[in-house]
């Protein structure tokens, strides 16, 4: 008898010992689990936080080729504005009519193109910008 109740006492010991290990493993696996979790509800906030700060650069890019469009477009009208008030005096003159409004669109168009330029240079700076911002989203 004295045997059997060893045995049995073995047993019973293993089973336990069994038991405690299934508990260690499941508790390790809860807490690999929890680690995880966390770290992607981390790296989801990044990724919320990444993205709305790329929606504010987009909307300041927008807005910083809006301003230099007006302000290349105000002053183009200026420049085009000033460039002509000592010719207009000077076609009043009969003899150098023609010449002088012949003169004046050679300005009115080498100013345009200058100006044309400038904007065709920020519509570039724009679209290079869009790509980084695209890269930097994806």
């Amino acid at each position: 008898m004295g045997t059997e109740k060893n045995t049995d006492d073995k047993i019973i010991a293993a089973e336990k010992n069994k038991d405690e290990k299934i508990m260690e493993t499941k508790k390790d696996e809860g807490e690999k689990k929890m680690a995880t979790e966390k770290k992607s509800d981390k790296k989801s906030k990044v990724n919320e936080i990444k993205h709305d700060v790329v929606v504010d650069i987009i909307k300041l890019q927008n807005l910083t080729k809006k301003v230099v469009d007006t302000g290349v477009n105000s002053a183009e009208d200026i420049h085009q504005a000033v460039s002509k008030l000592p010719l207009k005096y000077l076609q009043k003159i009969e003899k150098i009519r023609k010449p002088v409004s012949d003169m004046m669109a050679v300005q009115e168009k080498t100013i345009g193109h200058i100006y044309d330029m400038f904007q065709n240079v920020n519509g570039k700076v724009d679209s290079i910008a869009k790509d980084l911002l695209n890269r930097a989203i994806a």
